[in-house]
């Protein structure tokens, strides 16, 4: 659990990473995070110059300058600054942004991001940082395991919602979702069989087509259910 990685290190006196990545469900990680960091690691996360979060749907180029020139600036408390960036997507331009960011970090500079969407990122920025997970994914919405059980008709209605709101974040989770159920099946019956690892091949493609312009949902989630066994 990133709470324990976190928690460890600093009452340790370990020095602290100056980078890292939290995969999970954005809406439960955030509110988790900053709870942790203002009880347990005592770092204000309201009214603290040196702390910096925002959320984005995507982050843009402009929004990775602006975080080049905030982390440019000289602490005004203990010398630490937290950077925390919760994101849907990313564009390739701000990942190149912010990779030069990460490779020459200002001194006591730390950056924490946090997205479902990790596929999205570029192996070079994700080189940067320590990755991290979060396991709780939430499956109230969309029903995995209801999903699994139904006939392919039932199934066309349990992702309708995504497909008519035109939702890519929703689908991306319920595909993290779907990722991890099939994994724990697997575990279950001692590993996966031919079907399974093929369902699992193509979900993983699928998180990527996503993250492209111009991809259809629709044609993407409705390929997901007829494959999945």
């Amino acid at each position: 659990m990133y709470k324990e990685i976190f928690c460890r290190t600093f009452k340790e006196g370990s020095i602290l990473h100056h980078a890292y990545l939290i995969r999970g469900e954005r809406i439960v990680i955030v509110k988790n995070l900053l709870e942790s960091l203002e009880k347990d690691l005592n770092i204000k996360t309201q009214g603290n110059p040196d702390f910096w979060f925002k959320e984005f749907e995507t982050l843009g180029i402009d929004d990775s300058r602006l975080l080049k020139e905030l982390q440019s600036k000289t602490s005004m408390g203990d010398g630490k600054k937290f950077f925390v960036l919760a994101f849907d997507f990313i564009t390739p331009e701000a990942q190149n942004a912010l990779l030069k960011i990460l490779e020459e970090p200002s001194l006591g500079t730390h950056f924490i991001l946090v997205t479902s969407n990790s596929e999205s990122l570029l192996p070079t920025l994700k080189s940067r940082l320590i990755i991290l997970a979060e396991d709780n994914y939430s499956e109230n919405k969309f029903e995995v395991e209801k999903f699994l059980k139904a006939n392919k008709g039932d199934r066309l209605k349990i992702i309708k919602p995504m497909i008519d709101d035109k939702d890519k974040a929703s689908a991306i989770n319920f595909l993290n979702n779907l990722e991890s159920k099939i994994f724990k099946l697997g575990d279950l019956a001692s590993k996966l069989n031919k079907d399974q690892t093929f369902a699992l091949k193509e979900i993983i493609e699928a998180k990527k087509y996503l993250n492209q312009r111009g991809v259809s949902l629709k044609i993407v989630l409705e390929h997901i259910c007829l494959i999945t066994p």
